[in-house]
């Protein structure tokens, strides 16, 4: 889906997928190991907005 999306031209073509897929992995393990923060619809909303604005993207 990420390879997809970049080469549909809707995130930047020198996009490097694994640290995108890190990028937005990393946060929701982190939630789910130490248990900081909730892991719910308002995070995963926030979380997938802030990555496609940081992309250039619409979410």
């Amino acid at each position: 889906m990420l390879e997809e999306w970049k080469s549909s031209g809707d995130i930047p073509s020198d996009s490097n997928v694994e640290v995108l897929m890190d990028l937005i992995y990393a946060p929701v393990y982190m939630r789910l190991m130490i248990g900081h923060a909730p892991l719910d619809e308002a995070f995963a909303e926030s979380h997938i907005n802030y990555l496609c604005h940081l992309l250039g993207s619409k979410p």
